[in-house]
């Protein structure tokens, strides 16, 4: 919040931090900052950049580049240690002031501005797929809000008003096929748009009990225009747009909460809340294609009421103790039930633009699936309980924190193959053509090396974990610190990890030591970040471009005749002609037929990269210097030049990096 001046007299301030990266994420980066104070009128502001360029990853090797997954190989061989256009820019601006209209009356305004340039999915081009282009441009946000407060508000103490607005826009340019020049270039320009209102009224009833008032609605649309460019004849044609324009999402709800200090030891909390949605698609608004429209009218209604009940307790002057039980509720929202097109897990469709084709859910979310039976139907919502328990520690020498939850979920929202009958290749989902369809019914599309999913109220989940921190003053000027994350997801039903996107992440944790002598200028303090092994990954991992990256004969091919032939990898053979048996890789002088057998073995048509994320440690030290308003702090971290990723990410962590910061306030 803008600073309103003490004194009352008018004064200004600012900050100025810059700084660079060296080594596997190189670029540079710098903010400045100002702010202004007066009696009843205070304003801050702050403007950023950032650059940088294509990132290194650990040991130099991309341990998912397209030429590991579909040749076995390292990717060194092949373009260095770089990965190719992974650099970014990015600026950002906000603006916020404060007005003390009245002694009791507050009115706070803010903007904020961002803009995200020259952006690329790795992972769709030479980090996973092979693709030639998977651009993500002009990736913007704007975000306004007005807030009126006024301190007693008839029989309130305080009431608050908001309203926002909120646009966020992106560009996603594809060409599929593991590198196929020839494939079509779908260009997906989207924007989303979101106005808000929110107000609260809290009341303190007495010295032990306080209420809180208040209601909020969203009204969401969605913006866009799609069409495909023939990289040959230039000719553009109209597509289905991954969610349908002019598509609207309404989330409103009332909700109320009491605090309560049950004892001078015993505090608690109860909420409960009442939630409406709904969403539209209208068909009026699709364009008509092959004489038809791209996309069906589509509406989804729902309501919910949910509760928190939660409690501390002071055990002791040091020890509290904490627990609560909450409900919860996700009604799908409009990217569950809209969504047809490429998204990070691969090619998806939405329930009512496969109506009478008789689709159904697959058992898995990769190639081994089969048709569980069940009708592919528009989604309802999620369902929880969640249990919470915690402990918290804290003299003058120990700070610990320890929390356990378990989260049960109904209804649970995954992402599973679609099965279709025999006979599917040939026509369209949306504006995308099947290409192939397996002996299971399961249907492949030209953007994807995946199958196409379908989103479904899958199944029950159960997700639980424990979170600790804590720090230990090992002496007067030696701290000691620990992190430490474990979570687990398991379907109740067939007992392995459920089909979520983004899957589970790895144990993960820190350990640090840090010195900071009382009087000196500097401190200094190593550090270590670990992960534990992933073994726990669900069909929709392994099958994951990121995670499992699954390969096939049929993957290999394309990238071996497409791909890798356009960046000139591939020598045509003793015939002169590429596209032929004899064609062989030049890194390796093998056959097509030879590196299939090579990376997946002989007789067998597909298999994962990865059957589990490895575990990691990354070691690293920090360093500052404080003199008057100046600091510097340096951080050299990855300092064994590890290879290292987590789930779903869409390229490895950066390698052996120094990063050096400045700042100085005035």
């Amino acid at each position: 919040m803008p600073a309103f001046s003490v004194s009352g007299e008018p004064k200004w301030s600012g900050n100025v931090t810059t700084g660079g990266e060296a080594g596997g994420q190189p670029g540079g980066f710098g903010t400045f900052s100002f702010g202004f104070g007066a009696k009843r009128f205070a304003m801050l502001g702050s403007a950023s950049h950032r650059k940088t360029g294509d990132y290194r990853p650990g040991g130099s090797d991309d341990s998912h580049a397209s030429v590991t997954r579909f040749f076995g190989l390292p990717s060194s061989d092949f373009y260095g240690d770089r990965m190719f256009e992974t650099g970014f820019e990015q600026k950002a601006q906000q603006f916020r002031m404060s007005g003390m209209a009245k002694d009791n009356l507050l009115v706070t305004f803010n903007y904020v501005r961002t803009r995200q340039n020259e952006a690329n999915r790795w992972d769709q081009t030479l980090g996973g797929d092979g693709n030639l282009i998977a651009e993500l441009n002009d990736l913007q946000l704007d975000l306004a809000y007005l807030r009126v407060e006024k301190l007693q508000a008839g029989w309130f103490d305080n009431a608050s008003f908001t309203y926002s607005f909120s646009t966020q826009r992106e560009e996603r340019v594809n060409q599929g096929g593991n590198g196929n020049p020839t494939a079509s270039i779908a260009h997906e320009p989207e924007r989303t748009n979101v106005h808000g209102v929110q107000m609260n009224l809290t009341k303190q009833v007495s010295a032990k009990q306080s209420w809180l008032f208040g209601g909020d609605a969203y009204f969401e649309s969605s913006h866009s225009l799609s069409f495909d460019v023939n990289p040959t004849t230039l000719v553009q044609t109209v597509r289905r747009p991954r969610v349908p324009d002019q598509a609207t999402y309404l989330q409103s709800g009332l909700f109320a909460q009491l605090n309560l200090q049950a004892t001078d030891r015993l505090s608690v909390i109860a909420a409960l809340r009442a939630g409406f949605n709904s969403y539209e698609s209208r068909q009026v608004f699709a364009p008509v294609v092959n004489n038809r429209p791209l996309w069906p009218d589509d509406a989804l209604d729902d309501g919910s009421a949910t509760f928190r009940l939660g409690a501390a307790f002071q055990a002791t002057k040091d020890l509290t103790l904490t627990a609560a039980i909450s409900t919860g509720y996700r009604s799908p929202h409009m990217t569950d039930l809209g969504t047809l097109g490429l998204t990070g897990s691969g090619f998806e469709v939405a329930a009512p633009d496969i109506a009478g084709q008789n689709g159904s859910v697959g058992s898995t979310a990769d190639a081994t699936a089969v048709s569980t039976g069940k009708p592919v139907e528009q989604l309802g919502a999620e369902t929880n309980v969640n249990y919470d328990f915690g402990a918290r520690y804290k003299t003058d020498r120990v700070s610990a924190q320890f929390n356990a939850f378990v989260n049960n979920i109904d209804g649970n929202i995954q992402k599973q193959t679609l099965i279709l009958p025999q006979g599917a290749v040939g026509t369209f989902l949306g504006s995308e053509q099947i290409t192939s369809q397996n002996a299971n019914g399961a249907v492949f599309v030209a953007v994807s090396a995946s199958p196409v999913l379908v989103r479904a109220n899958f199944d029950e989940a159960r997700i639980w974990g424990i979170e600790w921190t804590g720090d230990f003053k090992v002496a007067k000027d030696m701290t000691l610190g620990s992190t430490y994350t474990y979570i687990r997801a398991r379907d109740l039903t067939t007992e392995l990890s459920p089909n979520i996107e983004g899957g589970t992440p790895a144990p993960f944790g820190t350990v640090w030591f840090r010195y900071a002598k009382s009087g000196q200028k500097w401190w200094a303090e190593p550090y270590v970040m670990f992960a534990q092994e992933q073994t726990h990954l669900s069909s929709l991992d392994l099958s994951d471009r990121r995670t499992g990256a699954t390969r096939t004969r049929g993957q290999i091919q394309n990238f071996f005749r497409q791909g890798a032939r356009v960046r000139g990898w591939i020598n045509p053979g003793p015939d002169g002609t590429f596209g032929n048996a004899d064609d062989f890789l030049i890194a390796t002088n093998e056959t097509l037929a030879q590196i299939q057998d090579r990376v997946l073995g002989v007789g067998v048509n597909s298999k994962p990269l990865w059957t589990a994320v490895p575990a990691y440690g990354i070691v690293g030290v920090r360093f500052g210097l404080r003199f008057g308003p100046h600091s510097i702090v340096l951080d050299a971290s990855n300092l064994g030049d590890k290879n290292y990723r987590g789930i779903s990410w869409g390229m490895d962590g950066p390698g052996r990096m120094l990063t050096v910061r400045y700042h100085v306030a005035f």
